[in-house]
């Protein structure tokens, strides 16, 4: 832990990307970053993990009263601390994050340029990907993912099949009906939190070769 210009609060000094350099060594792996728009993936947490609902309520209410507490608690993290500092110690800094219902964990989880700087001060072979792109044209985007490796890609379907037609493994309580339409009013909150993040993330990436599509993706619901 490592005082952060002078700040009450601490921020850790070691994290997940350190730790995984550590283990490789002088090796450089290959690491696909999979990223959803984070109001979708925030919407899909509440769903799949119960005790959102045990506290908010199963109901659009209860899941907007969820994203507006967890903006606020971030907004007065923010008034104290960098962005960063909070995305990176949010608990660990001020009495009232640490109880903050699980510590604004999901919505922080949507911050991705924060905690890419990391990974590629670490790592040096990453490609990011979008989800709904792998959600919608698996085959395309494991293309991009086998040329990453230096692999030869499938040439007929046969050779596909073991990738395309594998169940997937899901984790946690999805609903029996799927997951209910997103509200308006929750993309509406988060698109303004997410947006100094997102910028940061797409202006990133202008060098490659997608960087249009990133751009797009961004702006989407």
């Amino acid at each position: 832990m490592i005082p952060d210009h002078g700040e009450a609060g601490r921020e850790r000094q070691f994290s997940v990307p350190q730790l995984v350099r550590a283990a490789y060594g002088d090796y450089q792996p290959a690491l696909f970053v999979l990223l959803r728009r984070p109001w979708a993936r925030m919407h899909a947490s509440y769903h799949n993990y119960v005790h959102y609902k045990r506290h908010f309520g199963d109901s659009v209410a209860g899941e907007v009263a969820w994203v507006v507490e967890s903006v606020s608690a971030f907004r007065r993290c923010e008034a104290n601390f960098t962005t960063d500092h909070c995305a990176l110690s949010f608990e660990v800094l001020a009495r009232e994050n640490e109880e903050t219902f699980y510590h604004c964990d999901q919505l922080i989880k949507g911050m991705y340029v924060t905690f890419l700087r990391r990974w590629r001060k670490e790592m040096a072979r990453l490609l990011l990907l979008r989800a709904e792109e792998y959600f919608s044209a698996p085959k395309l985007v494991l293309s991009r993912a086998l040329s990453f490796l230096g692999l030869t890609l499938p040439s007929d379907d046969a050779g596909w099949a073991p990738m395309l037609n594998e169940p997937r493994q899901v984790a946690g309580t999805r609903p029996p009906g799927g997951t209910p339409p997103i509200p308006p009013k929750m993309v509406e909150v988060l698109r303004d939190f997410y947006a100094p993040s997102l910028s940061a993330l797409v202006d990133s990436l202008q060098a490659e070769p997608d960087a249009i599509e990133w751009r797009q993706w961004a702006a989407a619901v």
